[in-house]
């Protein structure tokens, strides 16, 4: 099995605590976007009801959904969730397989870093720089921020896949 089950990463120790931290940041995840679901349904109803839709109502969307985003990327780098390619799997044998995966593990890492040191560089530049939404005035650093510590989870949870991969290719001799 591929993502999840029973070749995910180890049931004790570093591993069940990073599972827990993922669990736990995808389901703020899905509050973030349930929040959002709110908002937007208030102001439907704000707009049929009172002919006044809410202010800024998808700058508020907006930004939930970027830090709801970034929450679920760590649960699914954890469970190997990404969307693969599994028909060159079938011709190679289980060492390949295993450095293909470690590869493209090692490859995803990198993307997170970046993706990461993009959010911080980002993130102070709009801070720096007082950028704002357009009507609401909702500091862009909020967003960031929100963002960040997620994407840090992922990052360590992209090495910790990246060993537990690498032990396979070990294993895999």
């Amino acid at each position: 099995m591929r993502n999840g089950g029973d070749d995910g990463a180890p049931a004790a120790g570093m591993g069940a605590l990073l599972r827990r931290a993922c669990e736990v940041t995808a389901l703020a995840g899905g509050a973030l976007l349930l929040c959002a679901m709110l908002f937007v349904s208030a102001n439907v109803v704000s707009a049929a009801v009172f002919a006044a839709p809410v202010l800024g109502d998808s700058e508020v969307v907006e930004l939930l959904g970027a830090v709801a985003i970034a929450a679920f990327l760590p649960y699914c780098h954890f469970e190997r969730a990404n969307v693969i390619i599994e028909l060159v799997e079938r011709l190679v044998a289980a060492r390949t397989t295993a450095l293909l995966d470690f590869a493209a593990g090692v490859l995803f890492s990198i993307v997170a870093a970046v993706v990461l040191w993009r959010l911080i560089a980002g993130g102070i530049d709009a801070h720096m720089a007082d950028d704002a939404t357009m009507f609401l005035r909702i500091p862009l650093s909020i967003g960031y921020a929100g963002a960040i510590l997620p994407c840090m989870l992922w990052v360590v949870v992209a090495l910790y896949v990246n060993v537990v991969q690498w032990r396979r290719v070990a294993g895999a001799v």
